[in-house]
């Protein structure tokens, strides 16, 4: 299991940045400056980490500050997503062409505004989506978390930057397919198995606060 985490989180910052010299790019670019196979190895003598990873470990030094007991404090998990955020958005590693949507957003949230007003709310970006994966691997710490709990924390992540329902259920899914892989669903099954969790969580009158 361990194995796996590990897997999980290193295997996202190398994609993170060895993807990284394509972004903004279409695929007839990246065939005309690499060739009809694309970006096939690592450009120069070390993979940087992008700025989806450095919010990544913002993300899971917000969950290791605010997780007690069993389970993440909810009033602590907000304060410390927004003190980490707003530290990334000073850093003088964030250079790696970050999105605008999340530097707004932390710039709202540097001048004190609350986060239901500093959030983009019509942003469905996958800026809330690319962070999410240490939220996916906390199942994996304590066996009495539920899928459904991770699905609400991962949302509450996305709402501070991303508020658009479609950004909130994507960093849901998202988080969701890492545990479901973690448990071994074959690749193949992960569409329809996320289909049946989505039906799960309609709204049924019931409260999905955190």
């Amino acid at each position: 299991m361990k194995d796996k985490i590990k897997g999980c989180l290193i295997g996202s910052a190398i994609g993170d940045g060895f993807g990284y010299p394509t972004e903004f790019m279409n695929v007839e670019e990246i065939k005309l400056k690499w060739g009809n196979n694309g970006l096939t190895e690592p450009i120069g003598d070390i993979i940087k980490v992008t700025d989806d990873t450095q919010m990544a470990i913002a993300v899971s030094k917000a969950i290791m500050n605010s997780y007690e007991e069993g389970n993440l404090i909810r009033d602590n998990f907000e304060k410390e997503l927004i003190n980490k955020f707003v530290l990334w958005l000073n850093d003088d590693e964030n250079n790696r062409a970050p999105g605008m949507t999340c530097l707004k957003s932390c710039e709202n949230l540097e001048k004190g505004m609350k986060w239901e007003e500093a959030t983009a709310k019509d942003s469905k970006g996958c800026g809330a989506n690319m962070r999410v994966t240490p939220l996916g691997i906390l199942k994996f710490k304590n066996k009495n978390i539920t899928d459904t709990q991770i699905g609400k924390w991962s949302q509450f992540q996305s709402a501070i930057t991303h508020a658009h329902p479609t950004a909130l259920v994507a960093s849901e899914l998202t988080a969701i397919a890492i545990i479901k892989i973690i448990e071994d669903v074959e690749p193949t099954e992960l569409i329809d198995v996320l289909i049946e969790y989505s039906h799960s969580q309609k709204y049924m009158g019931k409260s999905r606060n955190l």
